[in-house]
C-alpha cells in the first residue's frame, strides 16, 4: 500500500506546492488524471523517492521513504517495486 500525507515539493526555493493525502486501501487502483501542468509526472517520482518531498510523509508497502538512506532507498526501489513511466511517443516519431 502507498501513502502521501502532507506531502510538499518545491522544484526550487521559490516554486512549490501541496499534494493531497492519498491513503488508498489495500488493493486499490488510483488513476492520477490532469492537464498539461497539473503535477502528475512530479507525484509519480515523489512516490518512487526519486526527489524527496520537502516535507510530509511516502510510504510505500509499509516502508517510509525517506527515512531510508540513499543506498537502502535504492535496494528498496530494486527488490519490492516497479514503475512504469509514461512518455509521449508521437514528440518521439519524425516523418521520414
Amino acid at each position: 500500500m502507498s501513502k502521501a500525507q502532507t506531502v510538499c515539493f518545491a522544484y526550487d526555493q521559490h516554486t512549490g506546492f501541496r499534494f493531497p493525502d492519498v491513503i488508498p486501501d489495500a488493493g486499490d487502483n488510483l488513476p492520477v488524471l490532469g492537464e498539461s501542468g497539473f503535477r502528475k509526472t512530479t507525484l509519480q517520482h515523489l512516490i518512487a523517492s526519486l526527489p524527496r518531498p520537502k516535507s510530509g510523509r511516502m510510504g510505500l508497502i509499509g516502508t517510509v521513504l525517506h527515512e531510508l538512506s540513499s543506498a537502502r532507498l535504492n535496494r528498496f526501489r530494486g527488490r519490492d517495486t516497479r514503475q512504469v513511466f509514461k512518455i509521449n511517443i508521437s514528440e518521439k516519431l519524425t516523418h521520414a
